[in-house]
C-alpha cells in the first residue's frame, strides 16, 4: 500500500476499496477478543502507512493550503466512457480476456453456493469493480451534480485495471481445482497468452499500416499539437535525439499550476499552451538545481516568462531578488517582467519549508526500524529453534 501511494495515490485508493470487505468480514466474523486485536493491528497499520506516506500527503496538504492548484479537468462525458462505451475495446483486447471473463462469470454462477465465503467476497469485489468500470454506474449524474469523487476518477475504465487483476486471481484459483486437468489448462492459458501477444502485433502492424496510408503518424486529438508533417516526424524518431520528437509533438498538461483570479471561459490547455509551450523567447538551463533563464531585450520591455510561480517561489531578476510588486502574473502564474537592456537573466528558486526535510527523513527512519525489528524477531527465532 506505500509504495503505490508513493507512486499513484489513485491506485492506492483502489487498493484500500480492495481492503474494506475482508476488512469488515474478518471484523464481524472474529470473538469480541479478536476484534479488539485486528482494531488495534488496523490502527498501528494506519499509522505506519502515515508515517511511511508524510512525505507524499504532507507535502500535498501544504501546497493546497497555500496556492489555489488548477485540478486536473472534469469530465462532463464521464457516462460514455465505460467499458460500454468509448472504452470498450479494453474487453476485447486481448480477446482472450473475453474469453475468460465469460468462462469465469459461467462457473461463479454455476458453482456460487459452492464457493468459500472468502472466495464469494474476492468475487463481489471483482463484480463491483467491473460494475463501477462501465457507464452503467450513476457517474454522469454524480458529475452533473458536483461529486468530487467522480469528477476525481475522470473516465471509469481505470477501474477495469483491478478488475482485471482480480479476474486472473480468481481464474488462477478455478483451474487449481482440477487437478487432473492442470496440463491441459497450462497449455490452453498459454494457448490464451499467444493469441493476445499476436492479436497485438496485427493491430500494431494494421496501424502502421494506416499511419503510412493517411499520411498522420499521429492522431490529432483534443489538446495535442503537431508541429510537423508526417515525413519530418517519421525522420526524427528514427533520430538518436528524441527531445526534438517532444518539440513537434506536445499535448499541455496544466494540472496543479496555481491560478491567480478567475478563470472563467478560458481554456486552461491553451493558456499553458501559449505561455509555457510556445512561450520560447528566454532560453532555460539548470544551475546548481535552479532553473535559469536568459534572454536579450530592450531597456524596459516586458517578457512573460515560461514559469509557473506558486506561494514560495523565489525570483532573482539580474542579481536582484524580486518582490511580488516587482512583476504581475497570468491567470496560470507565469510572471511578466521588465528587462533592462541587453543580457537579462531570471533565477527561479524555491523556499521549501523548514519541516519538508524532517518529512522526508521519516519515512527513511521508520523504514529502518522496520527493517530492524524484523532481522531481530528472525533472529530471535532462529536461536529459539
Amino acid at each position: 500500500m506505500v509504495l503505490i501511494f508513493q507512486v499513484h495515490v489513485l491506485s492506492a485508493l483502489m487498493l484500500v476499496m480492495m481492503y474494506i470487505p475482508f476488512y469488515l468480514y474478518t471484523f464481524v466474523k472474529v470473538s469480541v477478543t479478536k476484534k479488539k486485536e485486528t482494531f488495534v493491528q488496523v490502527v498501528i497499520a494506519v499509522i505506519l502507512f502515515l508515517l511511511l506516506t508524510v512525505n507524499v500527503w504532507l507535502v500535498l496538504l501544504y501546497l493546497r493550503g497555500t496556492n489555489h492548484l488548477l485540478d486536473p479537468f472534469i469530465n462532463r462525458e464521464i457516462g460514455k466512457n465505460g467499458i460500454d462505451g468509448t472504452a470498450r475495446y479494453w474487453l476485447y483486447t486481448p480477446i482472450s480476456l473475453m474469453v475468460l471473463l465469460v468462462l469465469q462469470f459461467v462457473y461463479a454462477t454455476l458453482n456460487w453456493r459452492k464457493l468459500a465465503k472468502w472466495k464469494k467476497i474476492l468475487h463481489f469485489i471483482y463484480f463491483v469493480f467491473f460494475f463501477l468500470s462501465t457507464g452503467l454506474f450513476l457517474w454522469q449524474y454524480l458529475v452533473e451534480n458536483g461529486n468530487t469523487f467522480a469528477e476525481l476518477i475522470q473516465f471509469p475504465f481505470r477501474f477495469f485495471v483491478p478488475a482485471t487483476i482480480l479476474l486472473l486471481a480468481i481464474t488462477g484459483l478455478t483451474v487449481t481445482r482440477f487437478v487432473n486437468w492442470r496440463k491441459s489448462i497450462a497449455v490452453l492459458l498459454f494457448a490464451f497468452a499467444g493469441i493476445g501477444l499476436i492479436q497485438n502485433m496485427m493491430d500494431t502492424t494494421d496501424r502502421v499500416k494506416t499511419a503510412a496510408k493517411d499520411g498522420e503518424l499521429i492522431s490529432i486529438v483534443k489538446h495535442t499539437y503537431v508541429e510537423g508533417d508526417c515525413q519530418t516526424i517519421s525522420l526524427i524518431m528514427d533520430d538518436s535525439d528524441l527531445s526534438q520528437f517532444l518539440n513537434l509533438v506536445v499535448k499541455p498538461t496544466p494540472d496543479y499550476v496555481t491560478i491567480y483570479g478567475t478563470i472563467g471561459k478560458q481554456n486552461t490547455y491553451d493558456l499553458y499552451y501559449k505561455n509555457i509551450v510556445t512561450n520560447q523567447k528566454a532560453e532555460k538551463l539548470v544551475e546548481d538545481g535552479y532553473l535559469v533563464l536568459t534572454w536579450q531585450a530592450a531597456e524596459g520591455e516586458e517578457l512573460n516568462l515560461p514559469i509557473v510561480v506558486y506561494k514560495d517561489s523565489i525570483l532573482t531578476l539580474n542579481g536582484k531578488e524580486l518582490d511580488k510588486d516587482d512583476y504581475s502574473l497570468s491567470t496560470i502564474g507565469t510572471p511578466t517582467v521588465s528587462s533592462q537592456k541587453g543580457q537579462n537573466k531570471t533565477v527561479l528558486s524555491y523556499q521549501e519549508p523548514g519541516w519538508l526535510f524532517v518529512s522526508l527523513l521519516i519515512p527513511i527512519i521508520v523504514l529502518g526500524v522496520i527493517g530492524l525489528q524484523w532481522l531481530y524477531t528472525k533472529t530471535s527465532i532462529k536461536k529459539v529453534a
